[in-house]
């Protein structure tokens, strides 16, 4: 008797060549199947164990009836009120987002309505004479009425010397030194690094540089928003966007303003707190102490020989030299300011 080695073939492919479901004979589907049992053998050596024992599971108990496959156990139905109140929640939650997007465009439709209105009423009202004047780009407000008092400004014709004259822009035709007056149509901001030893405004009676010196070929009259020293360094801004300067420079709107200090000598922990606490500016003694600020040591270190303190502080005040006389005020006579 020859013994063959015959390879394991799994239970389908038995019952295939036993059951006569393949076309062809009983050797030639033999092979067929073995040389399939191979090719799965070494398919299977690159495959998980996983994926095997899943295989295996699928082939169904020997007789002929196949194992259906297992279906995933689902949680009991829901039932009424629950999923009622599943529902009432996406409804609600959808009903939210809806009433917020509402929100926002009417916020928006308002918002358009008021710059229409705000456009309207410009072209209707009425405005000061030396206002006006300013918006030009020709003079700020008070050098404006120094100018209307001289009589260099006519109205339709007519000299003016009336500092509270008002007139429609759109009506009537403005002159100054026998040139006619016309606002701006475009908008600049300028950021400017200003340097030590210059003033940060447009004129000076006493000839010192000037900030709108740096400015002079943009051919517009630029004024800088807020102020520095003469002797600190720093962002400054310059535009002729004049109610925006007010809205930014004025006290009243409580704008942030940061400066890094470079002073010399060491400044305690303790030192810090009485300048976030406020103190009494030298020189007014009467008024009230300064707002808190927020100060932060940022390091020691030794420049020149010399320990250098630097820290951050950040106000919300505009009094006139103000970080320089704190730092005054707490002994602290030399300190170089960058905005």
């Amino acid at each position: 008797m020859a013994f063959v080695a015959i390879p394991a073939l799994n239970l389908r492919a038995v019952r295939r060549l036993c059951t006569g479901r393949v076309v062809g004979s009983f050797a030639e589907n033999w092979r067929a199947e073995v040389a399939s049992v191979k090719l799965n053998a070494q398919f299977d050596k690159k495959r998980s164990s996983k994926s095997r024992k899943r295989d295996e599971d699928s082939e169904g108990p020997p007789g002929g009836s196949e194992r259906p496959p297992e279906r995933k156990k689902k949680g009991p139905p829901l039932k009424g009120p629950i999923k009622e109140a599943k529902k009432a929640l996406f409804l609600k939650k959808r009903e939210q987002e809806l009433e917020q997007f509402v929100d926002e465009q009417r916020r928006q439709y308002v918002k358009d309505a008021r710059v229409q209105n705000d456009t309207q009423e410009d072209l209707s009202k009425s405005e000061r004479l030396h206002k006006y004047m300013s918006r030009c780009g020709l003079a700020s407000r008070r050098s404006a009425e120094r100018i209307i008092l001289e009589g260099r400004v006519t109205v339709n014709g007519e000299t003016v010397s009336d500092v509270g004259r008002k007139i429609n822009p759109f009506e009537d035709e403005v002159m100054v030194d026998n040139k006619v007056a016309r606002l701006m149509d475009l908008t600049s901001w300028v950021m400017l690094h200003k340097p030590t030893r210059v003033l940060s405004t447009v004129t000076d009676d006493r000839g010192r540089e000037t900030v709108s010196e740096f400015v002079q070929g943009f051919g517009k009259r630029l004024v800088p928003v807020g102020r520095l020293d003469r002797d600190t360094t720093g962002l400054l801004i310059l535009t002729n966007d004049y109610s925006w300067v007010h809205k930014l420079s004025h006290p009243s709107f409580m704008h942030k303003k940061s400066y890094f200090v470079t002073c010399k000598g060491h400044i305690s922990e303790d030192t810090a707190q009485e300048l976030r606490d406020g103190i009494l500016l030298p020189g007014e003694e009467e008024k009230p102490k300064t707002a808190p600020a927020n100060v932060k040591i940022l390091e020691h270190t030794k420049e020149r020989g010399e320990l250098v303190s630097k820290v951050l502080i950040t106000i919300r005040e505009g009094r006139n030299r103000q970080i320089r006389r704190m730092f005054y005020g707490v002994r602290i006579t030399q300190a170089l300011l960058d905005k």
